[in-house]
């Protein structure tokens, strides 16, 4: 078988488990997401976790744009290097067979096998070009990695040596094209609530994105007019990615334009950090979404929802994009953005500190 910044992962680390009001038992067992693992969206990583079992269920979507190998890693390490990483890793010998184990790196990179394999219910479906494997958050197993609530670094490298044995493998030595890994929280939160709201979307629009390695796009917008004349309430959010650039996407936020009501700003739309940027959309700076790879839709529990818009407001958001281009493309075409759920029924949204939001 051939196998086929920082500020904003806070943010969200402090935004998501804020409040839920989740009341059916089977959705508080279970929760699931995805994240592209490469930055052409040729690898997509699924993951469902049982909090009754306290174990996730993984499964690896290689896509028919990705390179044959023979091998593949996929595991977790705390910096998201491929030194000391846990791994889990598939990988097919010189006669066609398949194995199926659980690794560990060294300084160096290379492979050990556990002595406790706590890779589980490993296979590779070959029709729908999928790995699939199940981990426990703690193995109480010295070698892996305790998956716990926060932010985890996911590694994985690949390659197309046919192996032997599997010990000494080198994660290391690999091509920077074959090996990468993406931050993500695993341990997403059970159940979204359900709402009816308009949607606001706020998204780019067919943006050609710079060929470096990394890009802030910033885009200020102009709040529609139902929005400036009364004040609404954000009661969910979520992303919208332009197919093909899961991997290109790393992280958004919607940032308010706290100025005077009255104070116009300019509708710039290009680099965050362009000198030609206009220094009053720096005033684009009050959080109101964000979202990074991984995460799902965010509610907020019924009787709450954040502000905005309101005749005593500014009438100006902002979108930021971060882009993560590793290999330099200069052909990326972006609409990728984020969707905001309004209401405009206060009296529905009774908040928890007698009504003073801020």
């Amino acid at each position: 078988m051939g196998i086929k910044c920082i500020s904003v992962i806070f943010f969200l680390l402090v935004f998501y488990y804020t409040a839920h009001s989740i009341s059916n038992e089977t959705d508080q067992r279970f929760a699931e997401s995805e994240s592209a693992l490469d930055p052409n969206g040729a690898l997509l990583l699924k993951w469902k976790v049982d909090y009754l079992s306290r174990k996730i269920h993984f499964q690896l979507i290689i896509s028919e744009r990705a390179p044959e190998v023979n091998w593949f890693a996929l595991g977790f390490s705390d910096r998201g290097n491929l030194e000391y990483s846990d791994v889990c890793l598939v990988w097919t010998d010189y006669k066609g067979r398949d194995h199926f184990e659980d690794m560990h790196a060294d300084s160096d990179g290379k492979l050990t096998p556990d002595n406790q394999q706590d890779c589980e219910s490993f296979y590779f479906d070959g029709e729908r070009r999928s790995v699939f494997f199940e981990r426990y958050f703690d193995t109480c197993d010295d070698d892996d990695y305790i998956i716990d609530d926060g932010t985890v670094h996911v590694v994985w490298a690949r390659g197309v040596d046919k192996l032997f044995s599997s010990k000494g493998l080198c994660l290391t030595c690999t091509e920077p094209q074959d090996h990468g890994f993406i931050r993500v929280r695993l341990l997403t939160p059970t159940g979204t609530p359900k709402y009816n709201g308009q949607q606001l979307r706020i998204t780019n629009e067919e943006l050609k994105v710079p060929s470096g390695d990394t890009t802030y796009w910033c885009k200020v917008v102009k709040l529609p007019n139902f929005i400036n004349q009364n004040v609404h309430h954000i009661i969910k959010f979520e992303s919208t990615i332009t197919k093909g650039n899961e991997g290109l996407v790393h992280h958004m936020e919607l940032f308010y334009c706290d100025a005077d009501p009255k104070k116009e700003i300019p509708l710039y739309n290009g680099n965050c950090f362009s000198p030609e940027r206009p220094d009053i959309t720096k005033l684009c700076s009050k959080v109101r979404a964000a979202w990074a790879m991984g995460a799902p839709p965010f509610a907020y529990p019924e009787e709450a929802g954040l502000p905005i818009g309101g005749p005593n407001s500014n009438q100006y958001i902002m979108l930021e994009v971060h882009y993560n281009n590793p290999e330099l493309k200069n052909d990326w075409v972006d609409s990728s953005g984020i969707i905001l759920h309004l209401t405009p029924k206060q009296e529905a949204l009774r908040c928890r500190y007698n009504g003073a939001w801020s």
